[in-house]
């Protein structure tokens, strides 16, 4: 890419204005070669990612350059990785380039709002708010908020998994909003997971009250209760839960308590993407508690299981066998 390029891309991932011939001349280049189209999809995804890499470069060029660096040094580890298909990076490619010509030409009048975006990758995050606001935000998770933020009202847009403890504000209500729906709170503490890859939108609270709002519905939690909503059919349910375990990763942990040995390898079976199978129907019915560091392998818990249970086990290629 020549220099004229590189620049114009720099400013768009930025977020940086760009005047209608530098947008018209990078989509042209764009235009002239599917394998340009694929290359910018491949940054735009990048720059999404390396935020503390752009706050600790001032300059929009340096960090671009820096992170094409990292691109090109990340690309020789990605050959055991699922490619993505082409046809879906093309139109990557022609979304981002079309949304920000979308906003050049029609929002160029608007006053100008200021985007603050927290991202994590594989470690947590924790942080205040201009209000006080507590907020852990869990692995790979993003959390997006306004300079208007405080204004008229507290909203914030949450991707992820996130640990809120509102600060009360009668008159300021507190939104987050999901790919689900918003919640609206006062001042309360509760938890919210809503990745894009899953199946299920999750709030628990922990105290005080929320309210979750779509457009057909609003439904109000009572703190130990789990709204749970299947993002395919849209079908809902409210349980009592112990919503101190529910949120015990923000304090690096994960925690069960009197549940069925059964159910505990089917959680963990999940949470570390391998398959468990037990082969003694007494031993699924034991009922267990316990704690483990989020960080620990399987091996690890299962070795600290070991301690108070009297079972053995061992792999078989892909699975991990269990047995009195």
């Amino acid at each position: 890419m020549n220099e004229k390029i590189n620049h114009i891309i720099a400013k768009v991932l930025s977020g940086e204005s760009c005047n209608s011939e530098e947008l018209l001349l990078l989509t042209e280049w764009l235009g002239e070669d599917d394998s340009r189209k694929i290359e910018f999809a491949r940054l735009a995804s990048y720059w999404d990612a390396e935020v503390s890499l752009r706050q600790n470069l001032s300059s929009s060029d340096l960090a671009f350059e820096k992170l094409w660096k990292r691109i090109n040094e990340q690309g020789s580890v990605q050959k055991g990785k699922k490619k993505i298909p082409l046809h879906f990076l093309f139109i990557a490619a022609s979304l981002i380039i079309g949304i920000v010509i979308y906003t050049f030409l029609y929002s160029s009048d608007e006053p100008s709002v200021e985007r603050f975006t927290y991202v994590t990758g594989n470690d947590c995050s924790e942080f205040s708010l201009a209000d006080g606001t507590y907020v852990v935000l869990n692995k790979n998770s993003r959390l997006v908020y306004t300079d208007e933020y405080g204004e008229k009202e507290r909203r914030v847009q949450l991707i992820g998994e996130a640990y809120f403890d509102v600060e009360k504000d009668v008159d300021k209500p507190f939104i987050v909003h999901t790919d689900v729906g918003d919640i609206i709170v006062l001042g309360t503490s509760f938890n919210v997971k809503s990745y894009v890859d899953d199946s299920c939108f999750i709030a628990t609270l922990i105290r005080g009250s929320i309210q979750f709002n779509i457009p057909t519905q609003s439904i109000i939690l009572a703190p130990n209760e789990q709204l749970r909503i299947n993002k395919k059919n849209f079908t809902m349910e409210i349980e009592s839960v112990d919503a101190d375990l529910d949120v015990a990763w923000k304090d690096g942990l994960l925690k069960y308590r009197s549940i069925t040995m059964s159910d505990l390898i089917q959680d963990l079976g999940s949470r570390y993407n391998v398959s468990i199978k037990m082969e003694n129907e007494d031993l699924k019915k034991i009922i267990v508690s316990g704690s483990f560091l989020l960080d620990d392998s399987i091996d690890n818990v299962l070795a600290i299981m070991q301690n108070n249970l009297s079972f053995k086990w061992k792999r078989k290629n892909d699975t991990i066998l269990i047995y009195k």
